[in-house]
């Protein structure tokens, strides 16, 4: 009859079909025309993204497969350009206190942006019983699904002209579910709460930089050294896994590492020590 050849004909086919929908960096543009300085609450800072990709597949060996791929990014970046403050710059006037008169700081960052990464994907299989197509004997289904988030925040700031900052870090979290199918509701209620809490936090990993331009060339006399000193550290966390917090044989704790290294640069410039010489200055002058 008409409804067995169409179930031979769907079994017999290696069909494919691919849907993709895909928005990427959708904001509003910043008027450049309006000369208006940048805040940090402008609704041009930030900018969202999402692709949405499904694949489902079917032939003589599979019943279903499907694959969904949902990707959502929300992005956050301020970046300006402020100007220092020198409280002592109108006062001292003498080139002895130049330490002093070049006292500047910048009571807030050049740069702070926060990018939220959300993956969710899950893939529904089931592989055909070719020995007995009876569905009383039909083959069981297999769930595969993954949801997580990744947090990634970076802050540049030059606390002074010569001391400055920079700071990564990224935080991801997972959101677990029930095993089985995606539409059950039970698993959906589950889900939901996971994500009213926010995640459970499974990794971490934070970078801190920090550059600091020695001020000795506004010493009198000593104008001819550079010396700068960097610092560099990082810090990583990782959670372990669900089974090992289960199983006291397993549980050793989270994981933890951390580094960090120190750099120190010294320039002389004997040009310009040497000038500060007359005499040495008329030797170098061609006759």
């Amino acid at each position: 009859n008409t409804a067995q050849r169409d179930s031979l004909r769907q079994a017999a086919q290696d069909y494919t079909l691919r849907r993709d929908v895909n928005f990427t960096n959708v904001r509003k543009e910043r008027n450049a025309s309006s000369g208006q300085r940048p805040q940090v609450y402008d609704i041009e800072n930030f900018a969202v993204s999402y692709i949405f990709s499904e694949v489902y597949r079917r032939n003589i060996n599979t019943q279903l497969d499907r694959r969904i791929d949902h990707r959502g990014t929300l992005n956050y970046s301020y970046q300006t350009n402020p100007t220092p403050v020198k409280p002592f710059e109108n006062l001292i006037s003498s080139q002895y206190l130049a330490l002093i008169k070049d006292f500047n700081f910048q009571y807030y960052p050049q740069r702070i942006s926060f990018r939220g990464d959300l993956m969710r994907n899950y893939q529904q299989l089931q592989m055909r019983n070719i020995d007995n197509p009876d569905p009383k004997f039909a083959l069981p289904e297999n769930w595969n699904k993954n949801f997580t988030m990744d947090r990634n925040y970076n802050l540049a700031w030059d606390l002074t002209q010569r001391l400055k900052l920079d700071y990564n870090a990224v935080h991801r979290v997972r959101f677990d579910e029930l095993p089985g199918s995606v539409y059950n509701p039970a698993a959906q209620e589950y889900l939901v709460n996971q994500l009213q809490t926010l995640g459970r936090p499974t990794q971490f990993h934070q970078t801190v930089n920090l550059t600091w331009q020695l001020p000795i060339d506004k010493i009198p006399y000593l104008e001819f050294i550079n010396a700068s000193i960097r610092y560099s550290g990082d810090y990583d966390w990782q959670a372990i896994s669900l089974r090992a917090q289960q199983d006291s044989s397993l549980n050793y704790g989270n994981t933890i590492q951390n580094s960090a290294a120190w750099q120190a640069n010294v320039n002389l410039s004997m040009s310009t020590l040497y000038n500060k010489f007359p005499f040495i200055t008329r030797l170098s002058q061609e006759p």
